[in-house]
């Protein structure tokens, strides 16, 4: 067994050990904790509240693994130390990371489809499910729908750790004093920016209709048809995910070991 498949293999053991173990809090804060208070009340119905909670649970997981994927992206600088200290190289160790995180998506996403055939099967509809409510009508074919759909949510989640690892990779220089500064102020910005967004749309300054406009072309929308392309935005996040990729990568060749962390 070579480094690369060594270090996948130590990755994927790592990535997919913290996802159990944050779906088993959530699984015990969300369902298990809520019926033991009922039982210990003297609830009844404890089967159908057991089902409505893990229900929303369930749906819960699926963004829960969008912000997991994410935070394992941008967890940088203390896997690179460990990995240069251990004589893996820099070019290796990047590799293994992405390709850990692809199989984690991959797996993730088996579970988030598995969620959507299950609510499209039991309410018959597309609007039962975002993306086909939004894509559906643009193939005939049902199982070309449904597999178009596994493709744009797996290379959306592709595109999230990707993101994730090229700011991992712009942080990781930092001290990690500096770098808990940069976690908690982005949040911070990113709502100034949006609030001021809202005064300039509110003074006419920027229109809103130039907004939609954009979002329309963004979400593959077209007027002659009067339905979305899900291949528009599935190129955009193919093309985000490819230069994050490049960038994650060329920042983390430049890492080097700090003194002091």
């Amino acid at each position: 067994m070579n480094k690369l498949s060594r270090v996948v293999q130590y990755d994927l053991g790592h990535y997919l050990k913290t996802i159990l173990i944050i779906y088993a809090w959530l699984v015990g804060l969300t369902v298990l904790l809520p019926l033991s208070i009922s039982w210990i009340g003297g609830g009844t119905n404890l089967l159908k509240m057991v089902a409505s909670l893990l229900s929303n649970t369930l749906l819960a997981v699926i963004a829960i693994n969008i912000v997991i994927l994410f935070v394992l992206g941008v967890q940088t600088y203390d896997r690179f130390a460990f990995m240069i200290q251990n004589g893996i190289s820099r070019k290796t160790s990047w590799y293994a990371k992405w390709l850990s995180l692809f199989v984690t998506a991959f797996i993730v996403n088996l579970y988030n489809f598995g969620m959507s055939i299950g609510t499209y099967a039991s309410n018959s509809s597309y609007k039962a499910v975002g993306y086909l409510e939004i894509y559906g009508l643009f193939f005939a074919n049902r199982i070309v729908s449904f597999t178009v759909m596994f493709l744009f949510t797996l290379v959306a989640m592709m595109m999230i750790y990707s993101i994730g690892m090229m700011l991992g990779g712009i942080m990781a220089p930092f001290e990690r004093k500096n770098r808990r500064y940069i976690l908690v102020g982005a949040p911070i910005v990113a709502i100034l920016l949006v609030s001021l967004i809202v005064r300039l749309i509110n003074h006419n300054v920027i229109k809103m209709e130039q907004i939609v406009s954009f979002f329309k072309i963004i979400i593959g929308y077209s007027s002659e048809l009067g339905y979305c392309n899900p291949m528009v935005p599935l190129s955009v996040m193919l093309l985000i995910m490819v230069l994050c990729s490049l960038l994650s990568y060329v920042l983390y060749r430049k890492l080097k070991i700090k003194r002091g962390e």
